[in-house]
């Protein structure tokens, strides 16, 4: 599950002009997708293969402090977000193409919702080039 930085992602679909919205149409358009993809095999090709990443998915909010997610130093806070997202991390590991994902946010004036949506799956190598 990845998380993208608003700033810096927005700022590459900006140089290619890529319109987006918001930071949840940012994290959900292909050529994003695509170049998260490419860059985590540029980062896999230093790893051992038993810690390399396999698939992926691009949260549709970034992990904030005040969900509850990651703390004020931005740690994450791993047992919380892996009871949060437990369907989603089942979808990753069984072999889904796609997710739904349903979180939670709160506003800076203490109001809240829901926002629900589907993910794409991403692997990270294509079945063909597996075998």
């Amino acid at each position: 599950m990845i998380a993208i930085d608003p700033d810096t992602v927005g700022n590459w679909a900006e140089r290619r002009g890529i319109a987006y919205t918001s930071y949840m149409d940012l994290s959900q358009k292909p050529e994003v997708r695509q170049m998260i993809r490419d860059e985590i095999r540029r980062g896999n090709e230093t790893l051992p293969e038993g810690t390399r990443i396999r698939r992926f998915l691009l949260l549709t909010k970034d992990l904030e402090a005040d969900d509850a997610e990651i703390t004020r130093t931005r740690k994450v806070r791993r047992r919380y977000v892996a009871d949060k997202y437990a369907t989603v991390i089942d979808a990753l590991y069984g072999g889904a193409a796609e997710a739904e994902l349903s979180t939670s946010i709160t506003y800076e004036d203490g109001r809240q919702a829901t926002i629900k949506s589907r993910v794409s799956i991403e692997d990270v190598v294509e079945a063909a080039a597996r075998v």
